[in-house]
């Protein structure tokens, strides 16, 4: 059972705000800005700190506030925290300058003793990792306005309140707190062997870069394990970083692995040097080459090798458990593919299944939920193995988290009908998924090497037609959705509609914004706004819808234009099923300028879109298997994700109902 930490001797129950329990022995108003301590802890000494700072606090008199849950104290010392509130257990508020030299010497006293995660966007004390401060609001309120705000008030000025992974004070605080501290820091072994290029992952407990050494220029990925966090030791991102290192020393006669180069530690950080496989992830690569978002004619290539990758997958896998590994994290982010062939990172989450473990960290895959749970390790690998079967299908959508594996299932048999997957995949998916307590590897192995591919149409009848769909969206709708820039847009439109000349000249400028390139998703960028983006709100769709509503005032040559910008949306993907971020609002551009200029193509297109929006959102008699993740009103989101899916539906299904063709695939041949 989870508890609650509060000082020894406190003889009364503290006022808590959010997360935070309260202490105070200063009753004056805490200033608007000026400088806060951060004290933090391993989790194995936070009852102890907390105790020593309270006490403390009843000598000195300075207020402070805490992490009281143990839930929510282990959540900001793991890897994962929050990297700008990482480490900060504990909070004190001094009320000067002078009070915050004062204390930080005291608290060293105590806590030179303890080890603690350093927070990232703090400067140490004295080189102590648990003590450091940084300046910042405080208190909201400004006596001077008598108003509230969250930036800095100085001099008759607002100033931003920065809140930076790293230490930086605003430019009118003296940078002299403590000068002492201003020591020349050694020759870096890191910086004069490697040289970084950019950054591709962040988190509290250390930072993935990609970079080259500077002796040979071999590309190179470096993993930083920051010191002390994570809630025990067996988790901690340095004991994590060893094992990877143990992993990738155990399988070095693998080719598909990344290859150790360096292993060091620099100022307690500790740093693992591997070999740049220099490749796409998995989930990357079905964004372009899954059967949903490419040409029929290409399928049966694709089924090849999409055969040969899973084989590949299974023998990796098959390596790691011959010598008692479980992989654990096996995800389509986690493989590589390079020249069509499977390459896996990242083994830090792995464990030795003849060992004893102890508080291993649960693994989520794509939100499902398995109804008969497994304990045993290996037995969970081939279920992965098995999402990410389904996924490379297109049944599945990283960003989505859906309900459970038995739905997701439904939809994985409905989309194998409509893109003619063999039988073979189905199967050696359903053995990987609900038979792998008892699973045969020889025999999966077979299976997937017998798969064969035969071309088929899409029926009428794989369509549901049951639905109990609202009127297609007005006008008026749809401009409210629009992101303001292009309302701005469609206004222009609007007010100079008397004027022929001007539309046209505005039709040109929209077009303009439009920038088709070749590539895996044709419309790419906007170089208006400097975005990578398909979508309705801020994107090409709708600048295109605009145009639509305006397709009488078109030159001839837009009018022949059109319907080929709209055509360069072929397979766009998309990982939103709903109207201003995903499929259904590209599906309703490609249906609207379908009205307009009967282009059997892109009634054929926008087919596509209608079976992408259905698989991604999960839809089955008006009702989306979605649970939207990480929203504080899931109810409301719902509710307009149904919404803006419905206008598509209602739509598609108003103008299809009569053209049987619509459904045959065909049209590439053509």
């Amino acid at each position: 059972m989870l508890k609650e930490f509060h000082p020894i001797l406190l003889n009364h129950t503290p006022r808590k705000q959010n997360i935070f329990a309260i202490i105070i022995n200063q009753e004056a108003p805490l200033p608007h800005q000026g400088w806060k301590i951060h004290v933090s802890s391993t989790s194995e000494h936070y009852q102890s700190v907390l105790t020593h700072i309270f006490m403390l606090s009843k000598i000195l008199h300075f207020n402070f506030k805490y992490v009281f849950s143990q839930k929510d104290m282990i959540g900001l010392i793991n890897r994962h925290a929050e990297r700008l509130s990482g480490g900060k257990l504990i909070t004190i508020y001094p009320y000067t300058k002078q009070e915050t030299q004062f204390l930080l010497k005291k608290l060293a006293t105590i806590l030179k003793y303890f080890e603690g995660p350093e927070p990232l966007s703090d400067q140490p004390y004295n080189k102590l990792n648990n003590l450091s401060y940084r300046y910042g609001v405080i208190n909201p309120f400004i006596p001077e306005l008598n108003t509230e705000s969250v930036d800095f008030w100085f001099d008759g000025k607002f100033y931003p309140d920065n809140r930076l992974p790293y230490f930086e004070l605003p430019t009118f605080v003296d940078e002299t707190l403590f000068p002492e501290q201003n020591t020349e820091k050694e020759i870096s072994y890191l910086f004069s062997n490697y040289e970084v290029k950019e950054a591709l992952q962040f988190t509290f407990g250390g930072g993935v870069y990609r970079g080259k050494r500077i002796t040979d220029k071999q590309p190179v990925i470096i993993k930083e394990g920051r010191p002390f966090v994570g809630h025990n030791f067996e988790n901690s991102s340095q004991k994590l970083l060893y094992h990877e290192l143990k992993i990738l020393n155990l399988f070095d006669y693998l080719d598909n692995i990344p290859k150790v180069i360096d292993f060091f530690r620099e100022d307690d950080h500790l740093y693992l040097v591997e070999s740049d496989l220099k490749a796409e992830t998995l989930s990357d690569w079905i964004s372009h080459e899954a059967l949903n978002v490419t040409p029929t004619n290409r399928h049966p290539q694709l089924l090849k090798e999409f055969k040969l990758i899973f084989l590949e997958i299974v023998n990796t896998v098959t390596a790691f458990h011959s010598q008692n590994v479980a992989l654990r994290d096996i995800h389509s982010a986690n493989i590589l593919i390079k020249d069509r062939h499977a390459y896996f990172i990242d083994f830090e989450e792995s464990v030795f299944t003849n060992q004893s473990f102890n508080n291993l960290s649960d693994i989520s895959y794509l939100g499902y939920e398995f109804t008969h749970n497994t304990k045993n390790l290996i037995q969970r690998d081939w279920q992965r193995v098995g999402l990410i079967m389904l996924e490379v299908f297109g049944a599945t959508n990283r960003h989505l988290a859906v309900t459970n594996i038995h739905n997701v299932w439904r939809f994985f048999l409905y989309f194998t009908k409509i893109y003619c997957v063999p039988n073979n995949f189905v199967q050696a998916a359903h053995m990987l998924l609900f038979e792998s307590n008892n699973l045969n590897v020889n025999v999966l192995k077979d299976i997937l090497l017998s798969s064969t591919y035969n071309p088929c149409s899409i029926a009428i009848e794989t369509i549901p037609t049951n639905h109990h769909l609202q009127q297609p969206p007005k006008v008026n709708d749809l401009i409210a959705i629009l992101s303001p820039r292009f309302q701005d847009i469609y206004k222009t439109f609007l007010n100079r509609s008397s004027n022929i000349i001007g539309i046209n000249e505005q039709a040109d400028k929209v077009l303009s914004q439009i920038n088709i390139t070749a590539g895996p998703i044709p419309i790419s960028y906007n170089q208006e706004t400097k975005t990578f983006t398909p979508y309705f709100s801020d994107g090409a769709a709708g600048l295109i819808w605009i145009m639509n509503q305006f397709y009488n005032f078109l030159s001839h040559q837009n009018k022949l234009r059109l319907a080929t910008v709209v055509d360069a949306y072929q397979f766009a993907f998309s990982k939103s099923p709903t109207f201003t971020q995903g499929s259904a609002g590209i599906g309703f551009t490609i249906l609207n300028t379908f009205e307009m200029t009967h282009s059997r193509k892109l009634l054929d297109l926008v087919t596509k879109y209608y079976h992408a929006t259905c698989q991604y959102g999960f839809y089955r008699n008006s009702e989306i298997w979605y649970t939207p993740a990480n929203y504080s009103n899931h109810s409301q989101e719902l509710v307009e994700t149904k919404r803006q899916i419905n206008w598509f539906f209602s739509s598609y299904f108003k103008t299809v109902s009569n053209r049987k063709e619509a459904f045959h695939e065909d049209h590439y041949s053509k």
